[in-house]
């Protein structure tokens, strides 16, 4: 396995050139995904961040890859290698569904489709998760925001104490040229 690669996945240039589509298509399915509630495909990805984490694409929402680029992490897409087939048969469902979705009236809502009790599960499922990686993402957020406020109380502290030092040497050396002085023009101390 290289640095790039994960065991059994395909980075998410590669899927498109194996299943012969341009990367925005791709990138479209990967985004509405986490919005779509589709678990089954979500599945079948895994996100990687440069410093080496990998996301399970059930957790993964579009606020994680957010935060993950806006803290530096470049986290890139792969897919998993057995999935290549599923996914042209995800490119030909979907030139199928924007068919159908052309011949709905304007009035109609795809919205009104209703969720079967298991999908409705397993999208309450995937939203319990992405709550509780957000959750232990503001944990994270919140000691790593202590611990920098901790530092920096005890900096502030040392940085207080340095200046007091350096109040007392001045003043013993303004004593002690004073005395220099007096001493050099013959008047005694005092």
């Amino acid at each position: 396995m290289t640095t790039d690669q994960l065991q059994g996945f395909v980075s998410k240039p590669e899927a498109t050139r194996i299943i012969g589509r341009d990367g925005r298509t791709v990138t479209g399915w990967i985004a509405d995904a986490p919005e779509n509630g589709d678990v089954e495909f979500l599945g079948h990805l895994k996100l990687r961040t440069k410093d080496g984490n990998v996301f399970d694409g059930t957790t993964v929402t579009k606020g994680k890859v957010g935060e993950l680029n806006d803290q530096g992490m470049i986290p890139r897409w792969y897919v998993e290698q057995s999935f290549d087939e599923a996914l042209k048969t995800k490119d030909s469902t979907s030139k199928q569904k924007n068919r159908k979705q052309t011949k709905k009236s304007a009035g109609e809502s795809s919205s009104s489709v209703k969720l079967t009790g298991a999908t409705e599960i397993q999208t309450l499922q995937h939203e319990l998760a992405i709550e509780r990686e957000r959750n232990l993402a503001t944990v994270d957020k919140i000691e790593s925001l202590t611990a920098d406020k901790q530092f920096l109380e005890a900096e502030l502290e040392s940085r207080r104490d340095d200046i007091e030092d350096l109040k007392g040497l001045f003043q013993s050396i303004g004593t002690a040229a004073d005395s220099t002085a007096k001493l050099q023009s013959g008047k005694p101390d005092g």
